[in-house]
């Protein structure tokens, strides 16, 4: 299996999103997960863009932007982290997706009436996930 993963979730949560990643590549290695966002945008941006900078440099930020959705088009499966936190750009992350018709997948609970599309798959915790697409990575 050779899946590719995006993750959404608040910019604030890239160290856990680099863990998951590195559980979910040891656990089946053949799988990528594409969101260069967790590494920070290769090191260029350590903490998303406060309202003032995106307000007055537009086509700087747009850049990551872009990158995002280059990502997103680039992944089988989007895997949204719900929770607390965050400015809502996993939700237009996962609107894309969904357009797209990528499979998705939710960790938690979901949090508006697009995480309760019928292709959406859920789990309530990422460990759950993680032994679901490793025992499906197995068959």
């Amino acid at each position: 299996m050779n899946r590719r993963y995006y993750f959404a979730a608040p910019y604030s949560r890239h160290p856990e999103m680099r863990e998951c990643r590195t559980q979910l590549v040891a656990a089946i290695p053949t799988v990528t997960v594409t969101s260069r966002w967790i590494d920070c945008h290769d090191g260029a941006l350590e903490q998303s863009y406060t309202p003032e900078v995106l307000a007055a440099e537009p086509d700087r930020c747009w850049v990551h932007g872009a990158a995002d959705l280059a990502d997103i088009i680039a992944a089988d499966t989007l895997v949204s982290f719900t929770g607390a936190g965050g400015k809502g750009g996993r939700h237009i992350e996962h609107g894309y997706a969904l357009a797209l018709e990528k499979r998705i997948v939710i960790i938690g609970l979901p949090e508006n009436i697009f995480h309760c599309h019928p292709w959406t798959e859920r789990y309530d915790t990422w460990a759950e996930f993680l032994a679901s697409e490793a025992e499906a990575a197995v068959r």
